[in-house]
């Protein structure tokens, strides 16, 4: 809870800690008194004192003037509201891992997790509408049973379940709630904080709404390592079916199941038959290798040189192959291990791997690969441009038809101009609009509707003021971007792997003229810091170098480079 409050007290005013001063708030409300301020009868619930830290039981409650001057003044502030906001979603999370209930029995009725949504109810309507959610005015055994399995907090003392007096409010609000059965509701409990929070009221219309991501969110699930906080390369040891190292690869969503997963270092593609729904998921089955365990390179139908980009229309999956200069092409999409490529872009045969400047050749493509309305773009790294095939190849180093950042296609030059581009290293398409990172400039360009002759300018830049500009202040700022290695986008919002900045950035409305402010960051706290894994250690909140990202069915997903795993966003 510390870390998600800023205390900017002083003095004599910093007596008891923010998260005490946020227990009372929360707890005063949730044991049913009728004045949340009535520090004298607060200090002697046993309740109250068993989730305190020591200075509960040597100051006591805090007074009126005090607890007033905490939710109007303190937690009303930017940082803190955020804070909160991020501290109900990890909350929920917890909870939502150990029974995964959909719904949360509320003070006025029954609540699903969304949010946030204004409350202009209750004595303090601002602190919670910014929290997004209400407390729950129940308590029910299982449900405080369960305070020990989330394990929040630092407190050691053994919580009992009939601690509450009978001459205290709980005491009658516990017996009322013993016919409930937990399993049907959603209790947020930390067994410090003692908090059972909802993201919003409930209805049908709210619940078939996504959930809004917010500053500093934390991620739903980690693949690749077994839990948040592990960042090591194959968790410290050999290549596996749940592991990846220092990967540059892409994550991609096919359908509602299916995923892949590049582990550009291993020369591989984990393949997952069934979206995984708990951290450190093991793939079943493995492209570009024998078995789990190999990670050796080559070039040839079953074999891989640091596979990096991938996409997939539904039919066929696409990988760019970076080492070997070329794309890969499977027909129908590989559900077995060491499944062949069906056809080359890039190469003349599926066992060549030299680089080209010419219309059918490649020079490094690393993340640049997307499909859309039939048409096949692939970023080419190091010749700076972006090759595009108005169809799908069906033969092997078929001619591309078009070519953006190059004047012709024997042309590789680099520059800073609204029609040349320094190392390509994502591109994104719906078929209407072409996003591509060009990474060297510090930016992303975007085109209105897709090219349709070579050398064809930019409509928008992002990243900078202008399309001569490649800045990357530091520290960051909003609207700027260093060495961005990832985009994604659903339409309407774009997102942007801000590599060098540790975080990711997401701009909706999608961009429609040059230098947008982005309206959410994802790694960082505020858009004004860029330290790996937010200047701690590693978490479900923190990024270190994410270089690429996607979007799938209800899903976002990060390739966390130097945590050597994915991060998957719920609901973005």
């Amino acid at each position: 809870m510390e870390r998600h409050l800023n205390d900017s007290r002083r003095g004599k005013n910093t007596q008891l800690p923010l998260v005490d001063l946020l227990r009372q708030s929360i707890y005063s409300r949730l044991a049913g008194y009728e004045d949340v301020n009535d520090a004298e009868r607060l200090s002697q619930d046993p309740a109250f004192r068993l989730i305190g830290s020591r200075k509960i039981w040597e100051r006591g409650a805090a007074l009126t003037s005090r607890l007033q001057s905490f939710e109007t003044e303190v937690l009303t502030q930017e940082k803190n509201l955020a804070g909160l906001a991020a501290l109900n979603r990890e909350l929920v999370g917890k909870a939502e891992a150990i029974d995964s209930p959909r719904r949360v029995l509320g003070e006025n009725g029954i609540f699903s997790r969304r949010g946030p949504v204004r409350r202009e109810t209750g004595p303090y309507p601002h602190y919670w509408e910014h929290c997004g959610t209400k407390p729950v005015k129940a308590l029910h055994r299982e449900a405080v049973r369960s305070i020990g399995r989330l394990g929040i907090g630092k407190s050691k003392r053994k919580s009992r379940v009939n601690h509450f007096p009978r001459s205290m409010p709980g005491a009658s609000m516990e017996k009322n709630m013993s016919n409930l059965r937990f399993k049907n509701f959603l209790f947020v409990l930390g067994f410090s904080a003692l908090i059972i929070f909802s993201t919003a009221t409930y209805s049908a219309a709210e619940d078939s709404q996504p959930q809004a991501l917010a500053n500093f969110a934390a991620a739903n699930r980690v693949i690749g390592q077994p839990d948040f906080t592990s960042n090591q390369c194959d968790q410290g040891g050999s290549p596996a079916a749940n592991n990846f190292c220092a990967q540059e690869g892409t994550m991609i969503q096919v359908g509602k199941k299916k995923l892949y997963a590049a582990d550009s270092n291993q020369n591989r593609i984990l393949g997952f038959k069934k979206f995984p729904t708990k951290n450190g998921a093991s793939a079943n089955f493995v492209l570009g290798q024998p078995n789990f365990s190999s990670s050796g390179s080559g070039a040839s139908a079953t074999e891989l040189g640091y596979p990096v980009g991938m996409a997939s229309d539904g039919k066929r999956l696409f990988v760019a192959d970076f080492d070997n200069s070329r794309v890969l092409i499977w027909n129908k999409l590989p559900t077995k291990t060491d499944a062949p490529a069906n056809v080359v872009v890039g190469q003349p045969t599926l066992t060549s791997s030299s680089p080209a400047t010419t219309q059918s050749g490649l020079d490094l493509p690393e993340g640049g690969v997307a499909v859309a309305k039939g048409m096949l773009f692939v970023g080419d790294r190091n010749n700076n441009r972006v090759m595009i095939w108005n169809h799908i190849p069906t033969t092997n180093g078929a001619n591309a038809d078009v070519v953006v950042g190059q004047p012709d296609f024997t042309s590789s030059g680099s520059g800073t101009s609204q029609t040349e581009m320094g190392e390509v290293e994502a591109v994104w398409s719906n078929g209407t609009k072409l996003v591509v990172a060009d990474s060297f400039n510090n930016r992303v360009l975007i085109w209105n509707s897709i090219p349709t002759t070579n050398g064809a300018p930019a409509d928008v830049v992002v990243g900078q003021a202008d399309f001569t500009s490649f800045a990357a202040p530091s520290p960051p700022t909003a609207e700027s971007l260093d060495r961005p290695f990832g985009v994604t986008s659903d339409g309407s919002r774009l997102f942007v792997a801000d590599s060098d900045n540790n975080r990711v950035l997401m701009y909706s409305p999608f961009p429609t003229s040059n230098n947008p402010t982005a309206t959410l960051v994802l790694g960082q706290p505020d858009f004004v810091h860029g330290d790996a894994n937010a200047g701690g250690s590693t978490s479900a909140q923190s990024l270190d170098f994410p270089f690429s990202i996607s979007l799938g069915a209800g899903h976002l997903f990060v390739g966390d480079y130097d945590n050597s795993r994915f991060l998957v966003f719920d609901n973005p």
